[in-house]
């Protein structure tokens, strides 16, 4: 082979790769699922175009619009409140049942009057349920005896505290008779009477 003819196969080859016709090759990628489109103002800025094969792999199809029978409830979740305004607490002393005492059913809006029984206590324990073991009585004796001691602390400060009362009166009267004598002064009247 000579170099003429190298030279011709070899132009005839770059020659073949300059054809004006697309190769049928796939590239390196494949085509996108979807495209966004150029946004040329703001109520097109959310547009995306999908391709079909996108449309399948998401499950989005379009039907024509039918008259079907739908079913008449919905279930929706909820809780439902009764207004605070509408509520009653009902505290009781003890553990028990309360039970409705009134004449007919009670329903809301029923007029009842001042002091007319609707409710009783039926407490759970019997009165000798509640009847005291030793170291309840022990812890109940030890609690008297403090009152009792923190009764006659308070005593002490009431008496003291009279004591301090009758004692500023007198010093008041004293300071009073001096300043009319005109031997005291208006000052120690006030500072007395403050007192």
């Amino acid at each position: 082979m000579t170099a003429f003819h190298f030279l011709l196969l070899l132009i005839a080859s770059l020659l073949s790769g300059c054809s004006g016709r697309p190769s049928t090759q796939p590239s390196g990628h494949p085509a996108p699922p979807a495209e966004v489109m150029q946004i040329s103002d703001e109520l097109q800025l959310a547009t995306v175009k999908l391709t079909a094969k996108a449309d399948q792999r998401l499950g989005i199809s379009v039907h024509p619009v039918q008259k079907t029978d739908v079913a008449n409830r919905r279930p929706y979740p909820g809780v439902v409140v009764v207004p605070p305004e509408n509520q009653t607490v009902l505290l009781a002393p003890v553990a028990g049942t309360v039970h409705y005492t009134g004449p007919g059913a009670l329903a809301m809006g029923t007029a009842v009057s001042q002091g007319q029984p609707l409710f009783s206590l039926e407490p759970l324990q019997t009165k000798d349920d509640f009847a005291l073991g030793p170291a309840q009585l022990d812890q109940l004796n030890t609690s008297r005896i403090t009152i009792e001691q923190s009764a006659a602390a308070l005593q002490g400060r009431i008496d003291i505290a009279k004591a301090d009362l009758k004692a500023a009166k007198i010093e008041q009267e004293r300071a009073v008779q001096l300043f009319e004598e005109k031997v005291g002064s208006r000052r120690r009247v006030d500072e007395t009477t403050a007192r």
